[in-house]
């Protein structure tokens, strides 16, 4: 088994709602299990002391066409003067059945988020995935899925809903030190397509030596209607350096 330890800074920022599975897939060409454990500890003091930790364990397992993918995300933040801490977190588990370029997957995900008033939200859905191009230097992906979602939002009353769930992936190998990535998901309700979320990861990746790896990450996510009080825009950038072993 690989196990990747990652200690990452992550500066004072907005955070999403959609989770970009897609970038989180560990390589499936190598059977068995593969697995990474980041822990991040930020500290900032300007106007105010904010505290913020982050900890995400994946766990993956190949054999043949098939993949098991689980996923465990949990961060917390505090600010000075605050004695609440404003925290968010999402557990996900995948199957996918993957045959040459054409492959089917089933997932279903938890998450809550404080700061974008997402109490609970339960999700299951199904969907196809096309892997277009797949060599040494290049990867190209596209998935399309429909998902059954339940939120109970924080002041507000649950509800039910449907969407799809559109990806496109793409990564590139520049040289043997340096890779680059990028997934774009847009999730349109089933019921009104001017109620939708859209979201872009953009991942640079340098490798210092065998063990060492650095990597920033960028994410964007749009929301047509967040809840009250939420920006339509949120982002957030990471930066951090791996050790595997």
């Amino acid at each position: 088994m690989r196990y990747i330890l990652l200690f990452i800074l992550l500066p004072l920022c907005s955070f999403g709602q959609i989770i970009n599975v897609e970038n989180k897939r560990l390589s499936a060409d190598k059977e068995g299990f593969v697995g990474t454990f980041d822990l991040g500890l930020n500290l900032i003091k300007n106007t105010a002391q904010i505290l913020q930790f982050n900890n995400n364990v994946h766990l993956q397992y190949s054999k043949e066409n098939h993949t098991y993918l689980l996923l465990n995300d949990i961060s917390f933040v505090q600010k000075e003067g605050e004695e609440d801490w404003l925290n968010k977190g999402y557990q996900h588990f995948r199957y996918i059945y993957q045959n040459k370029k054409l492959g089917f997957e089933g997932f279903t995900q938890h998450q809550y988020d404080k700061a974008q008033k997402i109490q609970f939200r339960m999700l299951m859905g199904v969907g196809t995935r096309w892997q277009l191009v797949k060599n040494d230097s290049l990867q190209f992906a596209m998935g399309f899925s429909s998902m059954n979602e339940y939120e109970n939002p924080v002041d507000a009353d649950p509800f039910v809903q449907i969407r799809l769930s559109h990806y496109l992936s793409f990564a590139f190998q520049v040289n043997e030190n340096i890779s680059l990535s990028t997934t774009n998901y847009y999730q349109p309700l089933l019921t009104n397509w001017s109620d939708y979320r859209m979201s872009s990861q953009t991942t640079l990746k340098l490798a210092l030596n065998k063990q060492f790896e650095f990597k920033i990450t960028g994410n964007i996510t749009f929301d047509s209607q967040p809840a009250e009080a939420v920006p339509l825009l949120n982002y957030h950038v990471i930066n951090g350096v791996s050790y595997e072993f």
